[in-house]
């Protein structure tokens, strides 16, 4: 598979590089696991469908964010491997994410 198939948030490229990869150190297939992964994980936290158009640049950053740490932390759970989500991507993400507060400007209610 060419490097530069594009995935709907990045390139398996950018991904390698990103991830500081050799080609024969991790499968392409194992990569894009990961990044639909990541899509669908941001998909759920935003509220939003993954074709949004145009892409923005905080989701890509964020799908390369997720699928780094998944790689990282993709070893059976011990002590030394307990990790949430990283906080820099709840940052990228906040100002894409949808508020509902059941507020309502006057004028338009």
């Amino acid at each position: 598979m060419p490097a530069t198939v594009l995935i709907l948030s990045a390139s398996l490229a950018a991904i390698r590089k990103h991830l500081n990869l050799a080609d024969e150190e991790a499968s392409n297939d194992l990569l894009l696991a990961y990044v639909e992964s990541a899509e669908r994980w941001i998909d759920g936290y935003l509220g939003t469908d993954i074709h949004v158009s145009p892409p923005d640049p905080r989701r890509r950053q964020a799908v390369l964010m997720l699928v780094a740490h998944w790689f990282g932390c993709r070893e059976g759970v011990s002590p030394e491997r307990l990790a949430t989500i990283p906080f820099g991507i709840y940052d990228l993400l906040s100002g894409l994410k949808a508020r509902v507060t059941g507020y309502v400007p006057e004028g338009q209610q």
